[in-house]
């Protein structure tokens, strides 16, 4: 998968997940982030486990406490894991 497409989608889910109350419902949020799962089902079992990697990777690298705690949980956010 191309890294900046993975890095855009990523930055996305992670900005709507990190706004505040204030600024967009807790509702839309979760449909946007529905959404953005559905379209991710079509991913091959391979394209999932890359998409996967890189935002373990995009976690481990950064030293933002909250940012970390929402890239943990994405692949599970994003219905990209089996759990």
């Amino acid at each position: 998968m191309n890294r900046t497409l993975m890095r855009a989608l990523i930055d996305l889910a992670v900005s709507i997940e990190l706004t505040s109350d204030d600024d967009i419902e807790p509702e839309t949020a979760t449909t946007l982030i529905d959404e953005l799962a559905a379209s991710l089902e079509d991913l091959s079992e391979a394209e999932r486990d890359e998409l996967i990697d890189y935002i373990e990777e995009l976690a481990a690298a950064t030293r933002d406490r909250d940012r970390r705690e929402v890239l943990q949980d994405l692949p599970d956010a994003l219905a990209l894991t089996d759990d």
